[in-house]
């Protein structure tokens, strides 16, 4: 879940790539979904590797999604999907070739599960964002993935039996509500007689 966390790095990263200052309602997000992270993530205060490399695909989807929304509206968005999915799937060759992993599937499950992976859940879903960020800015497409971690764990709950304990439910919801700080703090109605800030900056 902690790759949610992309959607409160997305204004932060914002203020740093496009100087906008992120506000007082992102911060306030950030800091209630990295201790959310933490009491979810870490058995105790120590950083294991793989929450570290887990973090760091967070900060890489919240680059993407900043650079998409940046580029995306003047470039051609099949060429740029084109363009990702080709860059992707060359360093993956690459890195499996390096690390001796590279091997031809064997059986039908797998070429199944590679079918439905490359083509519905990654050029896709890939061309679809790419298309719909030429009109949605990078704040409201992070929203919108606000859900990835909900059905991460409903799916968890349905498929595979996983449960969490109360620790893990409170890091969460801790996660869950530092997304929606963050990202709709600002917009949320004025009270009655007051103007409404949607848009504007904390």
């Amino acid at each position: 879940m902690s790759t949610g966390l992309s959607v409160v790095l997305t204004p932060l990263l914002a203020g740093l790539l496009l100087r906008q200052s992120p506000g007082r309602w992102p911060v306030a997000g950030a800091l209630l979904a990295t201790v959310g992270l933490g009491l979810l993530s870490l058995q105790a205060l120590e950083v294991r590797r793989g929450d570290a490399l887990v973090l760091g695909c967070a900060v890489a989807f919240a680059t993407h999604i900043l650079l998409l929304g940046r580029y995306a509206p003047r470039l051609s968005t099949y060429r740029l999907a084109i363009v990702q999915m080709a860059t992707a799937g060359l360093c993956g060759l690459v890195w499996a070739g390096v690390a001796g992993d590279l091997v031809v599937p064997g059986t039908a499950e797998v070429w199944i599960a590679l079918a439905i992976t490359s083509v519905a859940a990654s050029a896709a879903a890939f061309l679809i964002q790419t298309r719909a960020q030429r009109e949605v800015s990078p704040t409201r497409t992070a929203v919108i993935f606000t859900m990835e971690p909900v059905f991460a764990g409903l799916f968890g709950f349905l498929l595979a039996g996983e449960r969490l304990s109360a620790r893990g439910w409170l890091g969460a919801g801790l996660i869950l509500a530092g997304m929606l700080v963050a990202e709709l703090g600002g917009r949320l109605p004025a009270a009655p007689g007051q103007p409404r800030t949607i848009g504007a900056q904390p």
